[in-house]
């Protein structure tokens, strides 16, 4: 899912001042070829698992949840920009595209834990042509820090709230 939104970001971005349209025509006939070979893989995996159980509306409901994270981490983003850095040269949407490559760039990235500076570049690297580097580091260092402090809040209440709780009670002893 991030992966759609963020191919929005190429409505803001002039792909061909980076490729030709040479490079562009052999880049989608790649793309196309893994999204056929994808394809190609999940339906042999579905030919050898039973997915009779699997129903629609309880797939497509934390799918369409899921589709709301990079609009509101974008959202939060696009705040930064305007409350705290004090600019709004920048539009909401590119805000969101960018959030959502870079969240899965940090995703991706192997061997960075929680993608530490991974997103951070890539955030800075695709807001580069339209705000100043610095800024656009700015502004993803302070999400990241509120993001940061929004998990230490909910796990300190979730750890005094639960306290007496013994997860192991309901167990039996072997």
């Amino acid at each position: 899912i991030s992966l759609t939104v963020g191919l929005g970001y190429f409505v803001y971005f002039d792909l061909f001042s980076i490729i030709s349209k040479s490079d562009f025509m052999v880049l989608s006939i790649l793309l196309l070829g893994l999204t056929s070979v994808f394809f190609f893989t999940l339906n042999k995996f579905k030919e050898s698992h039973d997915f009779s159980n699997l129903k629609t509306k309880k797939l497509a409901s934390p799918m369409l949840l899921y589709l709301l994270l990079p609009f509101i981490g974008g959202y939060t983003v696009f705040l930064i920009f305007d409350a705290i850095l004090g600019t709004t040269s920048i539009p909401y949407l590119l805000c969101v595209f960018a959030f959502a490559l870079s969240f899965l760039a940090g995703f991706l990235m192997p061997g960075s834990p929680g993608g530490i500076g991974v997103r951070e570049f890539v955030f800075t690297t695709l807001l580069t042509p339209f705000v100043s580097p610095v800024l656009a580091l700015q502004a993803i260092l302070i999400f990241r820090a509120i993001s940061m402090t929004c998990d230490i809040m909910l796990f300190l209440i979730a750890k005094f709230s639960f306290k007496d709780h013994d997860p192991y009670s309901d167990q039996e002893t072997a």
